[in-house]
C-alpha cells in the first residue's frame, strides 16, 4: 500500500492518542533529547500514537538504528512511519514564513504527511480572515500531495466572547469544508467553551480527523472528557514529569503513565 494511503486511513481510524512533540529544539534545550527518547520508546507506536505533531526542526534530524546487523540512517519522519508507524505532522516555522513552496518540497522529499496552516484568533472579527487566508494556504499544500492540517488557536479571553467566536468558527468553517470537494484534513483547535462545540466538524465528511490541543493554559480532564469527539492532544499530560528524567529507565516508565492517562481520555462516546 502508498505510504500516503496507509496513513491516510490511519489517521482516519485510529484509535490511538497525538503525541505533542512540536515544541522547537531552538525554544527549548533539552526538546531534541526528549523528542528523542520519546520516539524510540517501545510503547510510542501504532498501538498507542496515531500521530505526532512536530516542529519543523526534525525535517534535519535523523535517527540511526541497528537493522539486521547493520547500522541504518534515515530521517526523523521516515522513521516515525516506517519503524513506528506513526502518522508526522509538521508545524510550519521559520522556513514556511520565507517560503512555503520551498518548505513543502523539502517535506515531501522526507515523506511528512502533513503540514499545519496556522489560524491565530485573537477576536470574533479574525474569524472570516484567517479562515479566507487558511483556505488558500490549504489548497497550495494539497496541490503538492501534502495533506494540510488546519491548526486553529482560539485565543479570545473572555470566555462569552470566546463562545461567540467558535460558535461562528464552527459555522463558518462548515460552510468552507463543504467546499472542499474530495478532500479531507484533519483539523486541530483548542479546546472550547461549550461542550461539543465542533461536533458539526466531527462529522463532516471531509474531517479526516478532530483533534483538540491546549495551547497555554492547562486543560481539565473534565473539558477533554466533555469534547470527545476531539482526540486529545495535551502536552502537560504527555510531558509531565518527563524533563526532570535523565535515567532512561525511569524517563521511558514515566512516558508510558502518560501515555495510558492520555489513552483514558481519549473514548469517543458521543453519536
Amino acid at each position: 500500500m502508498n505510504p500516503y494511503t496507509w496513513m491516510r486511513n490511519n489517521m482516519k481510524t485510529g484509535a490511538g492518542i497525538v503525541a505533542p512533540l512540536y515544541e522547537s529544539a531552538s525554544q527549548d534545550n533539552h526538546m531534541a533529547l526528549i523528542r528523542r527518547k520519546t520516539v524510540v520508546n517501545p510503547s510510542f507506536r501504532l498501538e498507542n500514537i496515531v500521530a505526532a505533531i512536530l516542529p519543523e526542526d526534525v525535517l534535519d534530524e535523523e535517527i540511526t538504528e541497528q537493522i539486521d546487523g547493520k547500522m541504518v540512517t534515515k530521517p526523523l519522519t521516515k522513521y516515525l512511519y516506517y519503524r513506528k508507524g506513526v502518522v508526522p505532522i509538521i508545524m510550519p516555522g521559520r522556513r514556511a514564513a520565507i517560503s512555503l513552496e520551498g518548505m513543502l518540497e523539502e517535506a515531501g522529499v522526507q515523506g511528512v504527511f502533513s503540514i499545519a496552516i496556522p489560524m491565530v484568533i485573537n477576536r470574533i472579527e479574525d474569524v472570516h480572515s484567517e479562515l479566507e487566508t487558511a483556505i488558500k494556504r490549504l489548497k497550495i499544500t494539497d496541490a503538492t500531495g501534502i495533506t494540510p492540517t488546519l491548526y486553529i488557536n482560539v485565543r479570545v479571553a473572555n470566555s462569552d466572547s470566546k463562545e461567540a467566536t467558535e460558535r461562528l468558527l464552527s459555522d463558518k468553517l462548515e460552510i468552507a469544508m463543504d467546499k472542499l470537494g474530495h478532500m479531507q484534513i484533519p483539523i486541530m483547535v483548542t479546546y472550547p467553551v461549550r461542550a461539543g462545540q465542533y461536533d458539526n466538524l466531527y462529522h463532516h465528511p471531509n474531517t479526516l480527523k478532530l483533534i483538540g490541543v491546549e495551547v497555554g493554559k492547562t486543560v481539565n480532564e473534565h473539558t477533554i472528557r466533555s469534547n470527545d469527539g476531539l482526540s486529545p492532544c495535551i502536552p502537560s499530560i504527555f510531558h509531565n514529569e518527563l524533563i526532570s528524567y535523565s535515567d532512561d529507565a525511569v524517563f521511558n516508565e514515566q512516558l508510558n503513565l502518560n501515555i495510558e492517562k492520555l489513552k483514558s481520555l481519549n473514548v469517543f462516546t458521543g453519536t
